[in-house]
């Protein structure tokens, strides 16, 4: 029981000194740990290291006339040594003070670029940050660069709209569907837009319709790399309206083109036309705008007694119906007298 007592005074005396470490001059404490750490940072970051990058890749000079065919790597990892500060600086260098340069001034069509060579043979193609200590050792990936260009290529082509109008029972789509902008400028390398005659929108299907339509569609770039379309998307659209019907009486058949010496004779002499269209154009039609009539030269069928009248509309009429749908035609040579 004495034992047991004594060593649990002792541990209770550690428990207070280690107390009285952390409880008593903090200040001071705290002051020689930043010391510390400052003095820790200060001889890490003076050390040399060694340190691999991922550095952003700047192609210059392409020719004028001429565009990249396939895609270059946006970065390449390269290894560098310095000071561990200037290191760290490097980390956060923008791309326009820490960059590799590749310049295609002399290249026209093919080439590939060993990038190893190329840097060690161009060392001011590497651009460094100011002031910056640091030496480049090697590049690490990838090793070799294949460059492919193209004759650069400009083309408008027309939109090909990919929406379908389903409208609701009776109404209908009056007009043409109007395509804003109807056509695109294109670039890109002559390889993919040759290829082109239009460029196509994504496709959307609207459903029991009655008002008049208007849909912005994106227009689907082409495959290709470094294809670039000047518009992303277009809008469409589409006049609706209720279908009506339009009953015009009495209209008088009208006869043409008799030859000298006949006489024609219709029965029944006028019809009765129906009209079909949307409601908005039927409203504005008078008789003035329609004709009925039979054209001697045109049908005249030598033994045939009944004719289908022929019928002049605006445009824009859907379809009509004439009651009577047939006229009895009497044709009669004239008398000469003597």
């Amino acid at each position: 029981m004495v034992v047991e007592k004594k060593e649990k005074e002792n541990k209770n005396k550690k428990l207070e000194r280690i107390k009285g470490f952390f409880t008593t001059d903090i200040g001071a404490k705290l002051i020689v740990l930043l010391i510390s750490v400052f003095l820790w940072i200060f001889t890490v970051l003076n050390n040399e290291y060694s340190y691999t990058f991922e550095v952003y890749l700047d192609v210059i000079n392409i020719k004028p006339g001429k565009i990249l065919k396939e895609p270059l790597p946006e970065r390449i990892k390269a290894k560098f040594t310095g000071r561990g500060l200037d290191l760290v600086y490097l980390l956060f260098a923008p791309a326009s003070q820490f960059r590799f340069v590749l310049d295609l001034q002399k290249i026209n069509w093919y080439y590939e670029f060993p990038l190893a060579s190329y840097y060690e043979s161009n060392p001011e193609k590497i651009v460094y940050p100011r002031k910056s200590n640091i030496v480049f050792n090697q590049i690490v990936w990838p090793d070799t660069v294949v460059v492919k260009l193209d004759r650069f290529e400009k083309r408008k082509l027309p939109v090909v709209p990919h929406l379908e109008i389903e409208v609701a029972s009776g109404y209908m789509k009056t007009g043409d569907l109007e395509i804003y902008p109807d056509s695109v400028i294109i670039t890109g390398p002559w390889t993919y837009i040759s290829k082109l005659k239009a460029v196509e929108t994504e496709f959307r299907k609207l459903e029991k319709v009655t008002e008049d339509v208007e849909e912005k569609l994106e227009i689907i770039k082409p495959p290709g790399y470094n294809v670039t379309l000047f518009d992303r998307y277009v809008i469409c659209r589409q006049k609706i309206d209720l279908i009506g019907e339009r009953v015009f009486e009495e209209i008088p058949v009208e006869i043409r083109n008799v030859p000298r010496g006949f006489e024609v004779y219709i029965d029944p002499p006028s019809v009765n036309l129906k009209l079909v269209s949307p409601l908005g154009l039927l409203k504005k039609v008078d008789e003035t705008q329609v004709q009925v009539y039979w054209d001697f030269y045109r049908q005249y069928v030598k033994g045939k007694k009944s004719y289908v009248p022929r019928v002049e509309l605006p445009e824009g009429i859907v379809s009509y119906e004439l009651v009577p749908q047939e006229v009895e035609i009497r044709i009669v040579r004239k008398s000469v007298k003597p």
